[in-house]
């Protein structure tokens, strides 16, 4: 772990995404219909000039977190790398940093820094040392691609970007199984969420045309 005054010099330096995962009290409202409290801040080009000035990571940790607006789905990708510093001797005892990256479906990247890689309400799926540490910019790299394209939106996203990081810092092979069920369940939620949406025009389109139906009666 890094030196305390290191991290919290570090950890002051990283701004707004510097506090707990899950704890922003920003709120999106789609539709009018329901809110969801979203997890960390979004990624913007300033998160990638910061990322990439940081040396590397040397421990990967994969959560699975509620799903906003589907809380009670807990299917959505969290990675989370620990920070490392150049030359730093793995036994040191101290403070560490953790980065936490996660792609929240129609909404976009969000990111944390934090002392903590636990993630709240969420379930570890696996945690991966890293043989040589992953230098930094091969995760903002991954990031620059992807905020040139995030008008492409789909419900698979999250496991997409996710996977994309383990690829990053070549950990893949331990994670591909996982993702692929991350994938169906995301599809399984989305499809359920149209179907839901399907019968609820058609009552809709029911309650009309029986109304209009009454009306053209009374009018005669």
């Amino acid at each position: 772990a890094a030196p305390p005054a290191v991290c919290r010099a570090a950890m002051a330096a990283m701004g707004d995404g510097a506090c707990s995962i899950f704890e922003i009290p920003e709120c999106l409202d789609r539709g009018g219909s329901r809110k969801a409290s979203m997890p960390g801040v979004p990624v913007r080009s300033q998160t990638v000039v910061d990322i990439r000035r940081r040396w590397g990571f040397d421990r990967l940790h994969v959560y699975t977190a509620p799903l906003p607006l589907h809380p009670e789905a807990v299917v959505l990708p969290v990675v989370v790398l620990r920070v490392v510093m150049q030359n730093e001797p793995v036994d040191v005892e101290g403070e560490e940093v953790f980065l936490h990256l996660l792609y929240v479906p129609f909404f976009g990247m969000r990111y944390m820094w934090s002392p903590r890689h636990e993630v709240s309400q969420a379930t570890l799926v696996g945690c991966t040392p890293s043989m040589t540490p992953v230098f930094s910019f091969r995760i903002a790299d991954l990031l620059d691609e992807w905020l040139e394209r995030r008008k492409t939106k789909t419900i698979e996203e999250p496991a997409e970007f996710a996977e994309g990081i383990t690829s990053a810092c070549r950990m893949q092979e331990h994670y591909a199984t996982h993702f692929e069920l991350v994938r169906k369940q995301l599809l399984a939620i989305h499809e359920a969420e149209n179907e839901k949406r399907r019968k609820t025009n058609a009552t809709a389109l029911t309650a009309v045309a029986t109304g209009s139906a009454m009306l053209l009666c009374t009018v005669q």
